[in-house]
This record gives C-alpha cells, structure tokens and sequence, in this order.
C-alpha cells in the first residue's frame, strides 16, 4: 500500500486552492512549488518570483490547524526567519485567502 502523510495530503490540497486563483493562472511570472520537512510537519513551500518572502504551507505539527511561515528561502527546511513569523489557521479557506493575498502583492 502506498500511503501519503496526512499532513501533506492537507498541504498539498491548500497549494492546489491558492493555485487556482485566476490572478495567479494568468500572471507571467513563475511561481516554483517545492516540498520541504521540519520534523514533524510536511509540506510545500511558495517561492515567488526572486525569492522575495517564501511561504511555507503545512498542517501543524501539534494540532490539525493549517500553519504558514513567511520568510527567506531555505533549501531545506524552513529558515529562522520565516519560522518566527508564523500564523496559524483554524481551516484552510482562510489560510488560502491569507497565502493568495500575499502571493497578489508580490507578482
């Protein structure tokens, strides 16, 4: 049996809301999707273009609620400085708004 994380499954489909955003559908600009691990927590991390406040997305590690972390990008992991700026969502429409929002003002 193949099985995914639940935690990335949560993640992966916040990454396929927040991509859906006709804005973001028909911007020229690239945004790369990468997946990262920090412990316990797996998910995605948003880079926009030049890098410019990565956003990582994941279900967090000590309860069901949806955290995103904005900050400098990190080959691996999160950084430091995206990890002290953290919000965390109780459901996941609101965590896509937040992470649209940002993704809108950067591209």
């Amino acid at each position: 049996m193949i099985y995914k994380h639940p935690s990335l499954l949560r993640a992966e489909a916040i990454i396929n809301m927040v991509m859906a955003d006709q804005h973001l559908v028909e911007s020229k600009d690239y945004i790369i999707i990468e997946a990262y691990q920090n412990g316990r927590e797996q998910g995605y991390k948003i880079c926009p273009p030049n890098q410019n406040g990565t956003i990582y997305v994941a279900q967090e590690r000590r309860s069901d609620d949806i955290v995103v972390y904005v900050g400098k990008y990190s080959m691996q992991g999160i950084s430091e400085d995206a990890y002290m700026h953290s919000r965390t969502f109780g459901d996941e429409f609101r965590a896509v708004e937040y992470i649209r929002a940002m993704l809108r003002g950067r591209i």
